[in-house]
């Protein structure tokens, strides 16, 4: 690593992927896809879109949402069958229980 001086006053060592610039102190202006004080660190550049995760865990989400409305809705409508077939056959006790007999049931 060397320090380049130049006329201008820009004493800063930028490597080859980088030029000094001078304003109130001297910088490096490094190019495209480098940084730091020598411009030798390459910037590394996700490949991956983060829409796409984005897309893919909202899909996931949605599926699992969707599982368990399915099971909850399989569990109420269980749940409301018992109730009903309940509440049928324990009316159906009280109106069997309750039920008037017929006048003159005594007699052949």
């Amino acid at each position: 690593m060397s320090f380049s001086s130049s006329p201008d006053g820009c004493i800063v060592p930028c490597g080859t992927f980088g030029s000094c610039v001078v304003d109130a102190t001297p910088f490096c202006l490094c190019d495209s896809g480098y940084s730091g004080s020598p411009c030798v660190a390459v910037d590394v550049v996700s490949t991956t879109s983060s829409c796409g995760f984005g897309f893919l865990n909202a899909l996931l989400w949605l599926g699992l949402f969707l599982l368990l409305g399915h099971f909850l809705f399989g569990q109420f409508s269980k749940w409301r069958l018992r109730r009903s077939v309940a509440y049928r056959s324990k009316s159906t006790q009280i109106s069997l229980a309750a039920a008037p007999t017929a006048p003159f049931a005594d007699f052949p």
